[in-house]
């Protein structure tokens, strides 16, 4: 099975935008301190160096480079002073950087260092160093507070959101803890990507017996769709499925009342991201769309065996929202 695509890079609305990280003339490199001998950069280590294609599955940095991530360290550091800045263990960054980059020497940066400054040397380091700026895929420039958070919910946005989520079936204790064990033992909260490019997440259950997926249907409205399999001797495949934020209430009273407990980590990442909609049209702001594809990909992450890993976001004017490295270059160089 190929490993799964993060969905901040495959959602246009989520990737890392333009104008969410586009440096401006209170950084440039040219102007920030002249006392320095080099201006320094410093990059995060995760999704900037390493790819990071799955998330955070494992401690183990288990990915190859970025695309373009050695010619433009050696690039860079023709013209600037660069450091790494991450929350991994510093000595295992440095062995992978060795052997992905053999050609560039990495540093590990002494404690109490006030800047790094080292001529053709990538410093690593755990501590936040001075830099023009910083580079990183969960990066958020700040401006001001009014642009940094979201408006609270207006009386109009919040009639749609009720009107979208729906009243709570009235159903039994008994048929609400049955629906739990299907969607601990054949459920799954799948997100993905709509006609439009907009990222979804939905409840789906697979039962070879449709009477019970169209009983779910009866009682949480939805859609059941039949595929047959190629082999005539297997039994064609059924599912339930419905959209998130119309299931966002009973998956909600499910967790309240405990029947879903394998899948209680995904349903309630699920709620979270469902609760993070904005039902206005306007455009999200940069931490909204961080937090949103966070929550996509840790569920994900979680569909394929692996952890749950919502990442810190530093918020910075000087911060830097990583996109390729050839814009990077463009830009610094």
């Amino acid at each position: 099975m190929n490993d799964p695509i993060p969905l901040a890079r495959q959602i246009p609305s989520l990737r890392p935008l333009a104008h969410l990280g586009t440096p401006d003339a209170s950084v440039s490199p040219s102007s920030f301190n002249p006392h320095w001998d080099r201006q320094p950069i410093s990059l995060d280590f995760d999704g900037v160096l390493h790819e990071f294609s799955q998330g955070y599955v494992r401690p183990e940095i288990y990915d190859p480079p970025m695309p373009g991530a050695h010619d433009a360290l050696k690039r860079l550091l023709g013209v600037y002073a660069l450091h790494i800045l991450t929350a991994r263990n510093a000595t295992q960054v440095i062995e992978w950087c060795n052997k992905s980059f053999p050609d560039i020497p990495f540093e590990l940066i002494p404690e109490g260092t006030p800047d790094w400054q080292k001529e053709g040397v990538v410093g690593v380091t755990n501590v936040k160093l001075p830099a023009i700026s910083y580079i990183g895929r969960y990066m958020v420039r700040f401006t001001s507070w009014d642009d940094l958070l979201a408006p609270e919910e207006s009386h109009k946005e919040k009639a749609l959101r009720l009107k979208i989520e729906g009243r709570l079936p009235r159903l039994t204790d008994a048929e609400w803890g049955y629906i739990g064990g299907l969607i601990d033992g054949e459920g799954s909260f799948a997100p993905g990507i709509n006609g439009k490019g907009r990222a979804y997440l939905r409840l789906i259950i697979t039962n070879q017996h449709i009477e019970e997926l169209e009983w779910i249907q009866s009682k949480l409205k939805g859609s059941v769709h039949t595929k047959k399999q190629r082999n005539e001797q297997h039994f064609p495949v059924s599912w339930w499925t419905r959209d998130g934020r119309g299931i966002m209430k009973a998956v909600r009273h499910m967790l309240d009342m405990g029947v879903i407990r394998m899948k209680k980590h995904q349903a309630e990442l699920a709620c979270r991201y469902w609760g993070s909609l904005r039902y206005n049209g306007r455009r999200l702001k940069d931490i909204q769309a961080i937090e949103q594809a966070q929550y996509l990909e840790a569920i994900r992450s979680m569909n394929y065996g692996g952890r749950a890993f919502i990442h810190p976001v530093m918020i910075d004017d000087r911060a830097l929202r990583f996109t390729n490295w050839q814009d990077i270059c463009k830009y610094f160089l």
